[in-house]
């Protein structure tokens, strides 16, 4: 697709007739990396959207005229209707309108450029154009008065974008700015630590970023369901099984098992007290799992059989 590219230099917008850069989804990360990422556009960028009724008094250096006024009102509407044709697949649409609205883009507030740059964001998240959402994302970031809050979801968002990317430099980047920025942890950050750590298979750092996600509150769409486990800790079940930090690998696998009740859980769990040595523990565990018809009557784990 070819598009205008915008390039932001200071309050000036250049625009120019460029064929945007395309990030694949399948070449960049999998289906369930970019489910997530569409997800993080009902959550993270709530943030973004918490200052929209902010003043819409005109900051210094904004000179605005007749002809070209954009109140906080109208911007509010059109950007509405954009995310509508947005989640409706409308995407050409879309960025037809929202290249219009740029136009307009040294008249308006800081409050309303923010909210602009959020949006072609947004459509270029959507379409898996991963760079290109970063661009307008750190856009973001170089407005004055930008709210604490909002530049420390921005920098999240960033750090998500860049793992889906597989760029881990710059995963390390944007969290390191998050943490200098004074932002704490929470159940957003302590998942993205862990599936990061993981991939680059620090796996006592992805270890104990998975307790303080136990500690911050686990994801708020996990419902206990097989389906939903599957979905947010199904892939990262077996990390206490590759930590050389027996201690905390113990902890995290008797945390796991009490939280999810999971057979992979209670399979990692025994493993970990067979290969301490610790029998009693052991056969405690695979009884426990027998209870629950974890394990059939030949000794196989039903997670084994169901996956043959």
């Amino acid at each position: 697709m070819r598009t205008k590219y915008l390039v932001i230099v200071g309050c000036t917008v250049i625009v120019a007739g460029v064929a945007l850069l395309s990030l694949n989804v399948t070449d960049t990360a999998t289906t369930e990396q970019s489910y997530e990422l569409i997800l993080a556009l009902e959550t993270l960028p709530n943030e973004l959207l918490a200052a929209g009724s902010a003043s819409t008094t005109t900051e210094p250096g904004n000179t605005r005229t007749n002809n070209l006024e954009v109140t906080q009102r109208q911007l509010k509407t059109a950007l509405t209707e954009i995310r509508d044709r947005q989640i409706l697949d409308q995407s050409d649409s879309a960025l037809s309108d929202l290249d219009e609205l740029i136009q307009r883009y040294d008249e308006m507030s800081h409050a309303e450029k923010r909210d602009l740059l959020t949006a072609y964001a947004t459509h270029f998240l959507r379409n898996a154009q991963h760079d290109d959402a970063r661009y307008f994302y750190e856009q973001i970031l170089q407005l004055p008065g930008l709210e604490h809050t909002n530049r420390l979801a921005i920098l999240q968002m960033l750090a998500r974008i860049a793992m889906a990317s597989e760029d881990w430099e710059g995963f390390m980047v944007y969290n390191d700015q998050y943490f200098e920025s004074g932002g704490g942890y929470n159940w957003v950050v302590t998942g993205h630590l862990i599936r990061a750590f993981s991939q680059l298979e620090n796996f006592d750092a992805a270890g104990e970023a998975f307790l303080l996600h136990f500690e911050t509150g686990i994801h708020p769409e996990y419902d206990g369901s097989d389906v939903q486990y599957q979905r947010l800790y199904g892939n990262i079940d077996s990390i206490p099984l590759d930590m050389s930090d027996a201690a905390n690998a113990l902890l995290l696998a008797q945390k796991m098992t009490e939280q999810f009740d999971q057979p992979e859980n209670w399979r990692v769990l025994a493993e970990l007290y067979n290969m301490t040595g610790d029998v009693n523990n052991y056969e405690q565990t695979l009884a426990s799992a027998r209870t629950r018809d974890l394990i059939d009557s030949a000794g196989n784990w039903v997670h084994e059989l169901a996956n043959q």
